[in-house]
């Protein structure tokens, strides 16, 4: 029997609660199919299945499963659940073994000789350092049947985290999984948030050694360069403003290596104007200001500075600098501008 609400303002109070709720579920999906799209372009996953003594599947149908409880099953390493038949006799199973590895290695491209952090489910899994070619290979052990969320991220060489390379995988027990073709997006800086109009703003960052950079500057008209990093993976291109017209852009950059080809790096922003001293005094304004978010100072916005936020939530009387949009109150806002400006 449907619900019926015994007024009109319910009726349409629960009827909005409903269209919202499907809403946000439609857009959180669009938001998560454009991650994938952008996370896995050349991902590329084999698996090697475990032993069928050990891979949580009854796959001779015979109402038993794995080794010690499938009779036909020597050992865990057994590959095979039927009945080994010699002479017309059935050979059962017997002896036990080391179980199976279920293992899932990563590889691909990061910063040469640059730390590389790898998470599962949101926790520090392990941390590896790539090579001066920019390769990495790390393995995982110790792993049980089921979904996990791997997120990858690394460090450059001016102190700059990458964004990070995440995807979901379905771990199968005793199998080993290898998931290749990651490739990190490159980092990028500035070196300068404001420039006069005609003057060269310096594009730099770190990517795999000999890649193609292209770089995108957004105006009026889309600005794309292509570069290329050095034996050290670095790359740095002079970009000269008379090309835009006067105010706010932004940059970012992506990489190309042997026909695999990385996501977007991070944007960043910087602003033109007509005359060097407008340029001068934005740029000192800029540097006088605390980072959004970097509340004790570390020029980093992490669990610290939230700690620091969640103290002030809803408290009378918040501080300036934790009010990070100035409405003399911490609420979901200040969480939601804090989550943007999030370094780790």
């Amino acid at each position: 029997m449907p619900v019926r609400y015994k007024n009109k303002k319910t009726r349409i109070f629960f009827l909005s609660c409903w269209l919202t709720a499907v809403a946000a579920i439609f857009i959180s999906a669009i938001m998560i199919d454009t991650a994938k799209a952008a996370s896995y372009a050349g991902l590329k996953i084999s698996i090697t299945p475990g032993p069928e003594c050990y891979d949580g599947k009854d796959n001779d149908s015979d109402g038993k499963m794995d080794y010690p409880a499938d009779s036909d099953c020597d050992s865990t390493n057994d590959n095979s659940e039927f009945p080994l038949i010699v002479n017309n006799v059935s050979s059962g199973g017997g002896g036990g073994s080391i179980a199976p590895i279920t293992s899932v290695t990563l590889s691909g491209y990061a910063y040469p000789l640059n730390k590389i952090t790898i998470l599962k489910d949101g926790q520090i899994a392990l941390t590896t350092i790539a090579g001066p070619d920019a390769i990495f290979n790390a393995v995982l052990t110790g792993l049980t049947e089921g979904f996990y969320n791997f997120s990858i991220y690394s460090e450059d060489i001016y102190g700059l985290k990458s964004g990070a390379f995440t995807f979901p995988v379905y771990i199968t027990k005793g199998a080993s999984t290898n998931i290749g073709g990651i490739f990190l997006a490159p980092t990028i800086k500035l070196d300068k948030e404001s420039v006069k109009s005609g003057d060269n703003i310096t594009i730099l960052g770190q990517s795999a050694p000999n890649a193609e950079i292209n770089i995108t500057v957004n105006s009026e008209k889309e600005n794309i360069i292509k570069t290329k990093t050095d034996q050290n993976g670095v790359y740095s291109y002079d970009f000269d403003t008379a090309l835009l017209e006067l105010g706010d852009h932004s940059a970012k950059s992506k990489s190309t290596l042997k026909k695999q080809v990385s996501s977007y790096s991070k944007i960043v922003g910087f602003k033109v104007f007509e005359d060097k001293a407008s340029a001068a005094a934005y740029e000192e304004e800029k540097q006088g200001e605390t980072a959004k978010g970097d509340f004790n100072n570390d020029n980093k916005v992490d669990l610290i500075d939230f700690s620091i936020l969640s103290y002030w939530y809803k408290k009378p009387q918040p501080p300036t600098i934790v009010d990070m949009n100035k409405d003399g109150r911490i609420n979901i806002i200040d969480f939601s501008i804090l989550a943007f400006s999030w370094t780790g």
